[in-house]
């Protein structure tokens, strides 16, 4: 949980576009690991990846 301190020190910032952001957690690599999962999944999952 965040509190008044976080923003104090620059770790919870507010963008009129997003609302609160919390900055130990945006840093994008989750996406990145995410759709590295993705595209290299065995033959075993359900989901194929799209040919186009």
């Amino acid at each position: 949980m965040t509190n008044k301190v976080d923003i104090d020190i620059g770790r919870l910032i507010y963008t009129e576009d997003l609302g609160w952001i919390d900055l130990g957690h945006a840093k994008g690599d989750d996406s990145k690991m995410l759709w590295n999962q993705l595209v290299t999944e065995g033959n075993n999952s359900p989901y194929k990846k799209a040919i186009s």
